[in-house]
């Protein structure tokens, strides 16, 4: 009985380590991607710059909006954090 216990415990130790390790690739696939998909459209913005009318405008908007994607999860864990929650 006892014996069956310590098996089925380190079984769930096994398990939650595995799931943190896929938990974490997928977490990296997918800010992967997100990464790749941002570089992508900073690359097409300077060949679009010649064809669409706001000129500059649009990349500096774009830039504006990453920078602020970037900043607000830091800020949202800071109050977070503060909050004691």
């Amino acid at each position: 009985m006892i014996y069956e216990k310590s098996r089925i415990q380190s079984n769930i130790f096994i398990f939650r380590k595995y799931a943190q390790i896929i938990c974490f690739m997928l977490i990296v696939i997918m800010n992967l991607s997100a990464w790749i998909d941002l570089e992508g459209v900073f690359v097409e913005l300077t060949i679009m710059i010649s064809f669409i009318p706001e000129g500059w405008t649009i990349p500096s908007v774009v830039g504006l909006c990453l920078c602020a994607a970037n900043i607000m999860p830091a800020i949202v864990t800071f109050l977070r954090w503060y909050q004691g929650k």
